[in-house]
Formats: structure tokens, C-alpha cells, sequence
């Protein structure tokens, strides 16, 4: 399957991968070719760019960590900044990580950090696990909001009753004759 080039029809199963090291960008795509449509980014404003445009298509990022441009925490954040980050799950790659940039990382929601070397199947399993667990969260949530505006929508249908029970009553009291008091 080739990569899905920017241009093309994206389907909702597409992931990105953002690495400036081409070498990275074929293991990750040899490793999901088959199952996932895939779309390449070389540097941080690419991978922007296209979260921008496909970012109700993409199922997965795998995000470098250091890259021209735009570094991964750079578009981590700019993720954070339009919502991207709740919908879209990301996985770091990298093979120069700190503490310090790896603490920074998961403040900024990423979802897992992944070191180079790596061996596919390990990135697979993590990978799926990930998807699945956005995919169960987004649905749970979605659960919730439906419950929620049942909820209030009964809610205010029995404030409706209970005035118009308040207002009958209020009537009948008003109404009442002096012999039948």
C-alpha cells in the first residue's frame, strides 16, 4: 500500500508519522502500511499542517521528539492550544530523551514515549493499545454527554409539571366557593 500523500482522500484509519529522519518514517510505515493509511511529515509545521487538515482522519501520531522547524513539544503544545490533544493520541519517538523532556512531554498529553531503537512489535502492541484506549474514553464520553443531557431535558420536563401542578392548585384554591370551602 503506498503512503497516502496530503492531497489524496484520507480515511479515518491514517496515522501521521512526523520524524525528520526518513529511515524512522519507513520502519514506522513498514510496520502499519498494511493496516493504517499512512501520511508523512519531515519537520514540526508539516505536521501541523496536516493535523490541521486531517485532524478528523487521524487515529495516531508518532511525533520526533527533535526536528527542523517546529520541534515535537512545539506541536505537542500547539495541539494543547486547539483541542487537538483530546482526539488525537501521541506517541513520542525519540532517541535523545531527558527527564526533563520526557516530564514535559506527558504535560503536554502525550500519551506514550517510545526510544530509539525500537522493535516493531513492541511499537504495534503500544500503538493499538493507545488507539483503543482513545477510542473507549471518546466513546465512554459520548456516553456521558448523552446521559447527562437526558438528564437535564427530564429535569425541566418535571419543573414544567410541578409548575403547572402549582398553577392548577393555585387556580382551584382561588376558585373555591365559600360553601364547598
Amino acid at each position: 500500500m503506498e503512503t497516502t500523500k496530503a492531497t489524496e482522500t484520507i480515511e479515518k484509519n491514517t496515522i501521521l508519522i512526523a520524524d525528520d529522519a526518513e529511515i524512522n518514517r519507513e520502519m514506522i510505515k513498514f510496520i502499519f502500511d498494511e493496516q493504517y493509511h499512512i501520511i508523512e511529515a519531515e519537520d514540526g509545521e508539516q505536521a501541523i499542517n496536516i493535523i490541521t487538515e486531517y485532524s478528523d482522519k487521524l487515529c495516531l501520531l508518532f511525533l520526533d521528539l527533535l526536528m527542523p522547524k517546529k520541534s515535537g513539544l512545539d506541536v505537542l503544545s500547539f495541539m494543547n492550544e486547539e483541542d487537538y490533544i483530546n482526539y488525537i493520541p501521541v506517541i513520542m519517538i525519540t532517541g535523545e530523551a531527558t527527564d526533563e523532556t520526557d516530564e514535559k512531554a506527558y504535560e503536554l498529553g502525550a500519551s506514550d514515549i517510545i526510544y530509539k531503537p525500537f522493535a516493531p512489535n513492541v511499537v504495534m502492541r503500544r500503538a493499538k493499545n493507545i488507539m483503543e484506549l482513545f477510542e473507549h474514553r471518546i466513546y465512554v464520553e459520548r456516553k456521558l454527554e448523552k446521559r447527562t443531557r437526558q438528564l437535564r431535558e427530564s429535569r425541566e420536563k418535571l419543573e414544567r409539571s410541578n409548575e403547572f401542578l402549582v398553577n392548577a392548585l393555585s387556580s382551584v384554591v382561588e376558585f373555591r366557593s365559600l360553601e364547598s370551602g
